[in-house]
């Protein structure tokens, strides 16, 4: 799956890519910055519970058909405004989960 919403915040580097485009036009920039450090927290945690079980972790076949789905109608015949906030919330969450991924194999590589 690819983040397809991202925005590159000007006082952020680039490595730290924040799928907030939906949050712009209601969010100050500030308050975007301060959700990044809480996306970083939650990674932090996620990844420090149990990194083994966060590296192996999988979205369920029904959560990833479900992602596809919204993917293709996106392409194909556009989504209705619900279904492109799910798709939104699934890249979200996937952003989420590969941070916390990729902090899981440092903490084991450690």
């Amino acid at each position: 799956m690819i983040i397809g919403n991202a925005c590159y915040l000007e006082s952020v580097k680039i490595e730290k890519i924040i799928p907030f485009c939906i949050l712009e036009p209601i969010f100050s920039k500030n308050q975007i910055m301060i959700a990044s450090k809480f996306f970083d927290e939650l990674v932090d945690f996620i990844a420090s519970k149990s990194p083994r079980d966060v590296v192996s972790f999988k979205a369920s076949k029904e959560a990833s058909g479900r992602y596809e789905s919204l993917v293709f109608k996106e392409k194909t015949e556009g989504l209705s405004s619900n279904e492109k906030s799910e798709l939104e919330n699934f890249e979200v969450i996937e952003y989420i989960m590969r941070r916390a991924k990729a902090k899981a194999h440092l903490i084991l590589s450690a």
